[in-house]
């Protein structure tokens, strides 16, 4: 099968696992024929829901929107196997209810949230990993996923700590509202504190972000195998 077939079979799957979510929800991407290589990556925030905002170039929706695109495309360009699809693809306000209910209908492999840190003071830098403990999922059938979200964390850690050196704050649990189901391995990856001078300049450069994505892919793939 060529690749304008291959193509042309995500489209048209994903085409129709969208006409099982609620009209409201922005556009997803194809959803892979194989779904355990398929990933769900929730750029945070959207629309007039900003997240952290210090600066014109330092807002949260607007980084994770950036690194999430060109983290779909790094991975899907890099293995056939991977499709990836996105919470939303512009600048949309997309609710939590709709973002759990696309995992719900989609089922992905793994899902990254992706996050900007803020607060905790100036002096407060780095990245950090978090999972839904026990106490913050709503589902008892969800447990199932609890050992492979920390484990997706941890391929995560050790690929981001190639970008930020020293700079981890590991891997905690935490109750994230869009992980309180848990429909599959999921995990927050806050990556940065704009709230810190040197963090914000860090990730607000095309240089950074795009040694993010990378770090994120290999971590991402290396999960799946």
């Amino acid at each position: 099968m060529n690749m304008m077939k291959i193509t042309w079979a995500k489209i048209l799957l994903c085409g129709f696992l969208l006409l099982l979510l609620p009209f409201s929800t922005v556009e997803a991407q194809p959803a892979a024929a194989d779904s355990s290589c398929m990933v769900l990556i929730d750029p945070a925030h959207g629309g007039s829901d900003t997240g952290v905002k210090v600066s014109k170039k330092g807002v949260e929706k607007d980084i994770t929107l950036a690194v999430a695109l060109a983290l779909k495309k790094q991975l899907e360009e890099s293995d056939r196997k991977i499709t990836v699809c996105l919470t939303r693809t512009e600048d949309a306000a997309v609710s939590i209810d709709e973002r759990i209910r696309m995992a719900e209908q989609l089922k992905p492999r793994a899902l990254i949230s992706l996050h900007v840190n803020g607060g905790f003071g100036a002096g407060a830098s780095g990245y950090e990993i978090s999972f839904p403990g026990q106490q913050n999922i709503t589902k008892e059938s969800a447990e199932q996923h609890m050992n492979r979200s920390i484990r997706l964390g941890q391929r995560l850690q050790k690929s981001l700590e190639e970008v930020f050196p020293r700079k981890g704050r590991g891997i905690r649990e935490a109750p994230v509202p869009l992980l309180s189901v848990l429909h599959a391995p999921s995990v927050c990856v806050e990556l940065a504190f704009l709230t810190n001078e040197a963090d914000r300049d860090k990730i607000i450069s095309a240089k950074t972000q795009k040694d993010v994505v990378q770090a994120l892919a290999k971590g991402i793939r290396e999960y799946l195998k």
